[in-house]
């Protein structure tokens, strides 16, 4: 699968990811999908690598990798809705969410301490499009 190896570009992640999102709106598509552990592999994607070293909503740009981590969670999205009725399926997205869950949690967290300080975030759009 091209998305996991090194020589991957973000645009060749990106096309990759949009066609497993039109391929997995058909059912057999998304099965065919999660048979070829899917989720499994994007977790060891070179360009997902190092995702948690960024704070992508306190910069003026938007960072590429995060349009890839978005396209990656619609991804998710769309299998997790195909494949709702399919209990298989609940391990490889657990699997997914506990390999990203820094990320996550960072989009989850508004207020918190850091190194015993109150810190208060900005529900910025970067936020908003990855809670959604």
């Amino acid at each position: 699968l091209k998305v996991t190896q090194s020589d991957c570009t973000e645009a060749q992640y990106l096309s990759t990811i949009k066609f497993m999102i039109a391929y997995s709106s058909l059912y057999d598509g998304a099965l065919h999908l999660f048979e070829e552990r899917i989720t499994t592999a994007l977790i060891s994607a070179n360009c997902l690598q190092k995702l948690d070293e960024h704070d992508y909503y306190e910069i003026k740009e938007r960072n590429s990798k995060h349009i890839l981590w978005l396209w990656t969670l619609h991804l998710m999205r769309q299998l997790t809705s195909m494949l709702v009725d399919n209990s298989e399926f609940a391990y490889p997205i657990i699997g997914f969410i506990t390999a990203f869950e820094n990320r996550i949690t960072r989009v989850l967290q508004f207020n918190g301490y850091v190194d015993g300080k109150k810190q208060f975030r900005v529900f910025s759009l970067a936020r908003l499009e990855e809670t959604e």
